[in-house]
């Protein structure tokens, strides 16, 4: 699983519900098994690994924001992703 959001998807899935992982040949490609009805209650939350989002990223994203350049380190995080 290469994407992000995916991987957080998952990840809260298998940390707030009954399913496993079942192997696949293909990496990039999850599927999961469900074990058992949901019967927990309602506000039952563990909480998940959020991925893609790294600490450094956030605060240059913040200072970014405040001292008025955000656009210009969006472009370049964007080529940088791109790669």
């Amino acid at each position: 699983m290469c994407v992000p959001a995916v991987r957080t998807a998952v990840s809260f899935v298998l940390s707030n519900r009954q399913y496993n992982v079942v192997t696949q040949a293909e990496p990039n490609m999850v599927v999961l098994e469900k074990l058992a009805d949901d019967d927990r209650d309602w506000l039952h939350f563990v909480h998940f690994k959020v991925h893609g989002n790294s600490p450094l990223k956030g605060t240059l994203v913040k200072v970014a924001r405040k001292i008025g350049s955000y656009n210009l380190l969006k472009s370049v995080l964007d080529k940088v992703s791109a790669k």
